[in-house]
């Protein structure tokens, strides 16, 4: 059980997050969905403009980080910042967002017109911004 401390804290990165996607998928047009969860698959904040279900894009997101930190480390290297699959409809990109109190991961799903490296930026900005607002002093990706 929650006390209430940690259930303001939950309160106000759900509503940063969900401030942040909802002006990410706003200014950005072709983003499918774009969600936030925390790296052991809680859904922190989401916005879905697909029949794809939440607890899948949750899943995904978990199993598609897991997958790139097991990469990364296989091959000498330290921690992963992004996954990014890209198929014949669309793209999906991974970002690890920091935050002082909880690692975060942010995916956007796009149509197939959307440039990658548009979406690797806007999700960079977005996931900076939101480190910077929960106080992680805009350090948006591990640096350890």
């Amino acid at each position: 059980m929650l006390d209430r401390r940690q259930a303001t804290s939950i309160k106000l990165i759900s509503a940063v997050c969900a401030k942040e996607l909802q002006t990410l998928v706003d200014f950005h047009e072709g983003i499918q969905a774009a969600f936030i969860t925390t790296i052991d698959g809680y859904e922190v904040a989401s916005i879905l403009k697909t029949l794809v279900s939440k607890s899948t894009l949750s899943s995904m997101t978990i199993s598609m980080y897991s997958m790139g930190e097991a990469v990364v480390s296989g091959a000498l290297q330290k921690h992963c910042h992004n996954v990014t699959i890209e198929s014949e409809t669309g793209k999906i990109v991974t970002l690890a967002v920091m935050d002082a109190r909880e690692e975060l991961l942010l995916s956007i799903m796009t149509d197939d017109k959307v440039p990658l490296g548009q979406v690797l930026w806007v999700g960079r900005t977005c996931a900076k911004s939101i480190s910077e607002k929960l106080g992680h002093q805009g350090n948006s990706i591990r640096s350890d």
